[in-house]
């Protein structure tokens, strides 16, 4: 056969694609990457004899750092309290397939090997390493461990020897078998390693990580000339030889440095090679260059300079020589870059008759392969499952060889043939470079209203679909009937997937919101599994997340009652365990409420859709905010949507008193309702003036007055807040029956025949706090089979004519808690303490001996205490946390992202007591004493709000802007400050002392879909992030 081989076909994809690739870098947890042997750090100990006061328990060095194939290296140390120790090797393409046994030396050439050596008496160890003619060219890792003190591996039962029984623990923990193995990646295999051994939780094991690197010569074939020091900007300019035929083709590459460079290849002309790279973007720093030649993988290595800019260097970029195509037998007709994951069509044309062997990598992966009639041939190669027992391509360069009519018996589809070929000239080469899978996309639209639908689009190279998942504002509030409906979205989690072209890689998913969805900032995941198709660790393909994360050992009701974050993060636990390569997308878009406008004579808001509040409610959806304006609205209002009802100006302004007494002013059926800023009264007989039998409601900044139970709630709470409402002149201020997991806050209870009476056996886990309870004939009643464990603490009591029991305060017949269950700082008297704190009695006095503003002995409630009664009420104690001031929506639930025509409110907390602030919105940081800038403020008016916060140091929500629809489509993050007035030196200027502070992003950016080139060099564990901000919170 001619032994000049059509090599133009690797250099052509070559010249273009290397302009892209770097060199490759691996990282370990807690582990240095040296050819010495380097201390491990776990939780605080380091092993090292010279800097740890422990002895070294575990060393290994390397006796070279390159070893030529077909020869060997040396890896020894010492190892104490342990009889083997266990060393894996792992290969520069990772696994290409499974071995047949993982502790031969051909298994080296697969990728990955284990080997266990025995410890001798003096605690040395010495093994040698065998590199096969087979491995692949470039660096290996070598990583030694001993499984410490406990004699087990990570969290495992598997002692030393038995370090891939461990590993296999670990992956079927995460819900994988042995077959995930082909196809993971350098990387990959050390993060399963680390997560299996030394990063387990709770692990002691020892680990050392070495590096060597393999090649067929090294200065031999291929020789670097001395690189000259070059400054920043200025082309640096990398020449040498090469006993290589013309056309051969070189790849140029940083393996050590500050910074990657550009990787170039060049082809040798005349026995030399010269490649100029481009310098602009360069860190200072002493570099090392590789040359190799990508079919033999002979190499060196040359280190050079880089300095510090100087003004007058001319920046310039050299040119790349290359030869004319020379004759070969075969010529390939195939793309010069394809994704992983996709099928590749080898073909070409030959002016031969019979038949070729294809050979990839120096793997057969066809034989006897026909030569059509016309001379052409056509071979499919699938890149993410080649053979059965193959895994996926690793990125990079595969050289692929095709031999006529020769094929070499006794060797088979999937065996190694570098020796079995070796006086063998190919009669065609070419080159592809396998890029890793990508995935980017986009929304249609950013904002959606009910019943409209998006469209999220976008491109997947190398993925068969892509998985795409929703979720909600509130995360999953129930269990829905089928987590792959659309209807799902209202649940609040939802499973989809979309096909990609096989054609361009593009794929679409249109999704319907459903007209019941909450509004708020929905969290949509597009995700797709890595380079073997497989999520995480386990052996579920694209279209299949959900099982995976069954798999993982997640169970659907797992999900149920966890918020947007917390989904977030049971996701990415499962997706991104140690060992995967998986893509996310993450894009925000909002869905907006409908807004009902309510006047009842249409005189403050003559475009008003109703009159009354109950025709609002009906022609509601859920999420939807029903405003109502100043007036009388007689009516009983029946909300059986999750809704909020608002009013424009507050309760002293908006009154519904009952239409019909003997039923509830408004009765609240359904999950997540709110009510804010009434007067309500008129309720009669068994009936209330707000009736809750649902969950998580919030009731507040009413005045609540004349009914029979001011406030009742049955079978209900979960998650509920009842809060800054005044409660008076009632039978009963609240009557509560199985309510329990709420909160009861900062609320006037006052004139009523009972304050707060509770009862039933589920009435469990509240917490009463803040509140002001006076002038009732009874303050706090708790009993009839309560269930006991309710918080009650810094609240007063005050003038009740029967509070406890005989005490005139509370009645308490279980056992409930009456003090802070955590010790408080406050300030009291001027001086600073810390100690738990229960509630004012105005009925009691007794010692107060070391001033605390504590009695020292309990007050007695029944059979109960308040271990910790205070000796003035809670006002005076103020509590030393910071302010907590949090941007949230007209209601006050806390908000923590904004999109175009949302609405921005702030409340706050922790503040001093009556006192006026200033509120602004920066830029994004605001640092102690910066000054306050008005033009920085994007609200519309550019004027800052002054509020005055009540006796608790609290404010309700206050608008602080009402961002447009046309909002400029850009990320960008704000600091919102309360401004304490008349402060001094520190007026409009932010002072940590005295002022308040909460970070919040808003609007964003869609992302366009990148031209395919750039796509599929994007690397692998990419993470998107396209959407609107999210708030960092800072208190």
């Amino acid at each position: 056969m001619d032994t000049k081989q059509g090599i133009l076909w690797i250099s052509v994809a070559l010249l273009v694609l290397c302009a892209f690739v770097g060199s490759a870098s691996v990282s370990l947890v807690g582990i240095g990457i040296s050819t010495e042997a380097v201390p491990v750090e776990e939780k605080g100990k380091t092993f090292d004899a010279a800097n740890s006061d422990f002895p070294p328990l575990l060393t290994a060095e390397l006796d070279k750092s390159e070893v030529k194939r077909g020869e060997g290296v040396n890896v020894s140390g010492e190892a104490s309290e342990t009889d083997v120790v266990d060393i894996v090797v792992i290969g520069p393409r990772g696994l290409r397939m499974m071995p047949d046994s993982i502790a031969s030396e051909i298994a080296l050439a697969d990728g990955f090997q284990f080997m266990t050596v025995e410890v001798a008496e003096n605690n040395t160890f010495k093994a040698e390493i065998r590199i096969p003619e087979e491995v692949y060219t470039g660096v290996h890792y070598v990583i030694v461990l001993s499984p410490g003190e406990d004699g087990v591996y990570g969290a495992t039962n598997r002692t030393g020897g038995e370090l891939f029984d461990a590993m296999l623990d670990y992956i079927a923990s995460k819900g994988g078998t042995q077959a995930i193995f082909p196809g993971k990646s350098t990387q990959q295999l050390i993060d399963i390693t680390s997560a299996a051994t030394f990063n387990a939780v709770g692990s002691d094991d020892l680990g050392s990580l070495l590096n060597f690197t393999a090649a067929t010569s090294f200065g031999e074939v291929i020789k670097l000339n001395p690189i000259a020091t070059v400054y920043v900007g200025e082309p640096l300019v990398v020449t040498g030889t090469a006993e290589l035929e013309n056309g051969s083709v070189v790849t140029l590459s940083t393996i050590s440095g500050p910074k990657e460079l550009t990787a170039l290849s060049v082809m040798v002309v005349d026995k030399k090679f010269s490649a100029t790279f481009d310098t602009t973007d360069a860190a200072v720093g002493t570099y090392a260059m590789k040359a190799e030649d990508i079919i033999d993988g002979n190499i060196d290595t040359e280190p050079f300079e880089v300095l510090a800019a100087v003004p007058s260097t001319e920046q310039g970029v050299g040119n790349i020589k290359a030869l004319e195509q020379s004759e070969t037998n075969v010529i390939f007709d195939m793309p010069s870059l394809v994704p992983i994951g996709g099928n590749v069509s080898v073909r070409g044309a030959t002016p031969a008759s019979g038949n070729l062997d294809i050979v990839i990598d120096d793997i057969l992966m066809a034989n006897n392969l026909s030569i059509r009639a016309d001379h052409t041939f056509n071979w499919n190669w699938n890149t993410r499952k080649p053979l059965p027992n193959m895994g996926a391509y690793t990125q990079g360069v595969s050289v692929i060889k095709a031999y006529l009519n020769c094929h070499v018996g006794g060797i088979g589809i999937g065996d190694y043939v570098r020796i079995a070929y070796k006086h063998l000239d190919p009669d065609g080469v070419s080159g592809i470079w396998l890029a890793s899978p990508s995935l980017t996309g986009m929304l249609n639209v950013s904002t959606v209203v009910k019943g409209g639908s998006i469209a999220v689009q976008g491109m997947a190279p190398g993925a068969d679909k892509v998985d795409i998942v929703i979720i909600g504002p509130k995360g999953l509030k129930r269990f829905p009937s089928s987590f792959t409906s659309e209807a799902a979205i209202s649940d609040g989690l939802f499973f989809t997937s979309a096909n990609v072209s096989k054609v361009d890689y593009t794929f679409e998913r249109v999704i319907r919101i459903p007209n019941d969805t909450d509004s708020g900032v929905y969290c949509l995941l597009a995700l797709t599994p890595g380079r073997d198709g497989l999520y995480a660790l386990t052996m579920r393909e694209g279209s299949n997340l959900f099982e995976a994360l069954q798999d993982y050992g997640y169970s659907p009701n797992d999900f149920v009652g966890r918020n947007q974050s917390q989904i977030m993060a049971m996701l990415s636990e499962a997706i991104f365990s140690p060992g995967s390569d998986d893509l996310l997308l993450r894009i925000l878009f909002s869905v907006e409420s409908k807004i009902w406008h309510v006047d009842d004579d249409l005189k403050d808001y003559p475009d008003a859709n109703f009159t009354k509040i109950q025709d609002a409610v009906n022609a509601s959806s859920s999420g939807d905010i029903i405003i109502v304006y100043n007036g009388t609205y007689t009516e009983n209002v029946d909300v059986n949507k999750s809704i909020t009802i608002v009013s424009a100006s507050g309760a002293e302004n908006t009154t519904v008193p009952a239409a019909n007494p003997n039923d509830h002013v408004f009765e609240v059926t359904a999950d997540y309702v709110n009510i804010s800023g009434f007067t309500v009264r008129g309720a009669r007989e068994y009936k209330a003036g707000i009736f809750i039998s649902s969950y998580y409601c919030n009731i507040s900044n009413n005045i609540i007055r004349n009914n029979n139970y001011g406030i009742a709630a049955s079978y209900s709470g979960l998650g509920s807040t009842i809060r800054g409402n005044i409660i008076l002149d009632n039978n009963y201020g609240f009557f509560l029956t199985y309510f329990g997991e709420s909160s009861i806050t900062n609320n006037t209870i006052t004139n009523n025949g009972y304050g707060i009476y509770m009862w039933g056996m589920w009435s469990i886990n509240n917490t009463i706090t803040n509140n002001n309870i006076s002038n009732n004939n009874i303050g706090l009643w708790v009993g009839w089979n309560a269930v006991p464990d309710n918080f009650i603490y810094l609240n007063n009591f005050a003038n009740n004519a029967e509070n406890v029991n005989n005490t005139e305060n509370a009645y308490d017949s279980w056992h409930n808690i009456w003090n802070s269950t955590e010790k408080i700082s406050y300030k009291y008297n001027g001086k600073t303490y810390t100690n738990y704190l229960g509630n004012y009695w105005d009925d009691y006095i007794d010692t107060d001996a070391n001033n605390d503003g504590i009695w020292d002995n309990p007050y007695p409630i029944d059979s109960d205490r308040d271990y910790h009664p205070l000796v003035e009420p809670f006002e005076n104690y103020k509590e030393e946390w910071l302010p907590e001031i949090t941007s949230c929506d007209i209601v006050g639930n806390e908000v923590n992202q904004f999109a175009p025509r949302q609405n921005v409110y702030v409340k706050g907390s922790g503040l001093e007591s009556n006192i006026n602030y200033k509120i602004w919105i920066q830029d994004d940081p605001v640092d102690e004493g910066n000054a306050l800038i008005s033009g920085e403020d994007p609200s519309e008016d550019g004027v800052q709000e002054l509020i005055t916060t009540n006796s608790t140091g609290s404010f309700s929500p206050v608008l602080i802007w009402e961002i447009p629809s046309d909002a400029p489509v850009t990320y960008h993050e704000y600091d919102i400050i309360v401004d304490k007035q008349n402060d001094g030196m520190n007026t409009e200027k932010y002072n940590a002392a005295s002022d308040g502070i909460d970070s919040a992003s808003v609007a964003g950016f869609v992302a366009p879909i990148p031209e395919l080139p750039t796509i599929l060099l994007l690397t692998t564990g990419l993470l998107a992030l396209v959407g609107y901000g999210v708030v960092r919170r800072r208190k």
